[in-house]
């Protein structure tokens, strides 16, 4: 929910998301750029059933297809915008669910291959966003800049203000910027959300005005 509402996927008219699970981010990329094709891939069979169920069952299933196949063996033509939430947990204890394993393990899919295919499968000025926990989120952007992928947005989300960072969201592009760096927070000392993340996720939550 926090990639799909941050990525700013406007101008794009085709967009490939790696990893889709269930189609959240796809469905949630179709909402907010009405222009856009959108492509969705991911490795297990039964997630893309659902992915692809949830599509046909949106407004907009003509604009939506979710496929079986991994970034690595994926071919298409370009695209404008590519967007994943991508395995994360290299060297930590495997969960014992082998779906569960391999969404949240980079065994499936390496950074550096996440990099690599972006780049291939990216326009020239095409963009990549993603969410990555810290540690990992700045080892991405010193291999992203390998491949000629510079950081262009960058936001540091956490729980609440006296919280360590949870994750980064960052937006990759194919020429050097000055990059925007920003901070979201989560929780006000109430429990409430904050307006930044009100503002944000409002037109996919169903909240009460504040």
């Amino acid at each position: 929910m926090l990639l799909g509402a941050w990525v700013n996927s406007l101008e794009g008219k085709r967009i490939l998301e790696v990893g889709t699970g269930t189609g959240v981010i796809a469905l949630m990329m179709a909402q907010k750029n009405m222009k856009a094709v959108i492509d969705a891939i991911d490795i297990q069979p039964t997630e893309v059933v659902v992915a692809q169920k949830n599509f046909q069952l949106s407004p907009w299933p003509t604009r939506l297809q979710g496929h079986v196949c991994s970034l690595q063996d994926w071919q298409a033509e370009p695209y404008d915008h590519i967007i994943s939430n991508p395995p994360y947990f290299i060297n930590s204890a495997k969960a014992p669910d082998a779906a569960r394993t391999l969404a949240r393990h980079a065994e499936s899919l390496s950074l550096e291959d996440l990099a690599f295919h972006s780049k291939r499968l990216l326009h020239t000025d095409g963009k990549l966003s993603l969410i990555l926990p810290l540690t990992e989120g700045m080892r991405f952007i010193t291999l992203a800049s390998l491949h000629q992928l510079f950081l262009a947005r960058q936001c540091a989300f956490r729980a609440r203000a006296q919280k360590p960072v949870e994750r980064l969201l960052l937006e990759f592009q194919q020429s050097p910027v000055v990059p925007v760096i920003s901070e979201l927070i989560l929780y006000e000392t109430d429990n409430n959300p904050t307006r930044e993340y009100y503002e944000l996720t409002q037109e996919f939550y169903l909240y009460r005005e504040k």
